[in-house]
């Protein structure tokens, strides 16, 4: 597992870490009884059947994947191309005036990452917002528990839609970059991971797909998506739909009216509803299903 694997050995063991800091202040405070490791990995939580049918994609995706037609990268990498391309075929050599050593490499770090992160934020809101491929996204939003591997619950077609828009914009955008304003196109990158996006990864990415409630101060909010923030965009209750689609910053959700944030720990309900947010029943319980289901 690469650094772009949030269920890598090395992100899980510090995501435990941050876990039991987490834990010791809320025992010292009363908020928890039970040991750390019931806190956890509660098995109400991991034992659930829903659980089950994260780990069936998950590996099912593992598959998807070494085919390669999945990889944001890829497709980043053509809509690079294309638009360097053109750019050479309209305007010649391009003019960029800042080099991609030193600061000039850490403003082109900063540029990618927010690019990225703008990417997925608008690939994100359009498969929920295209009637035809949110029945391909509702399979990741019909878990009924949250764990870190439900970040791959999802249906390969729908990472393949979502990836391939993001992935376009990142590669389009890159590549305006680097022809305008930047002299190269290294980043600072810890395993090919964009370095903001590895402190991401590091610090609370896992905590997102979980039930551990980890809000920051409102005005963070604003700005950073919290955990609890993108555990209320699982959530069945009108108020949450269609809000907090951001990866890491908020500040796409603030600007387009899709916000809302999180405040003190509240229970919700995961699953998919109806239009009055009742909770439907569950129609992927298998793998079968999850895989197929959508097509209808």
């Amino acid at each position: 597992m690469g650094a772009d694997n949030r269920l890598s050995p090395f992100y899980l063991a510090f995501f435990a870490v941050v876990a039991a800091c987490i834990y010791v202040r809320r025992r010292r405070l009363g908020a928890v009884e039970r040991g750390f490791w019931g806190w956890l990995l509660p098995q109400t939580v991991y034992r659930h059947a829903s659980t089950l049918t994260d780990v069936k994609l998950f590996l099912a995706n593992v598959f998807f994947r070494a085919t390669g037609l999945l990889s944001i990268g890829l497709l980043a990498g053509l809509g690079y191309w294309v638009t360097r391309t053109l750019l050479h075929a309209g305007f010649g050599e391009g003019g960029s005036v800042i080099p991609a050593v030193g600061m000039g490499l850490l403003f082109l770090t900063i540029a990618q990452a927010i690019a990225t992160d703008l990417g997925i934020y608008l690939g994100h809101r359009l498969v929920h917002r295209i009637r035809v491929l949110w029945p391909f996204h509702a399979v990741h939003h019909s878990a009924e528990v949250l764990t870190p591997i439900t970040a791959y619950r999802i249906h390969p077609l729908d990472t393949m839609f979502s990836n391939g828009l993001s992935g376009i914009f990142i590669g389009t955008v890159g590549a305006l970059l680097t022809y305008f304003v930047f002299a190269g196109a290294s980043i600072i990158d810890i395993g090919g991971l964009n370095l903001f996006y590895f402190g991401f990864y590091l610090f609370y990415a896992n905590f997102r797909h979980s039930y551990i409630w980890v809000s920051f101060p409102r005005w963070l909010e604003h700005i950073l998506i919290s955990p609890a923030q993108h555990q209320l965009h699982h959530s069945v209750h009108p108020d949450h739909w269609d809000k907090n689609y951001g990866s890491i910053l908020a500040i796409w959700d603030w600007m387009f009216g899709t916000l809302v944030t999180s405040g003190p720990a509240k229970p919700i309900r995961l699953g998919i509803s109806d239009e009055q947010g009742k909770l439907l029943p569950q129609q992927y319980a298998s793998l079968t299903s999850a895989l197929l289901l959508p097509f209808a």
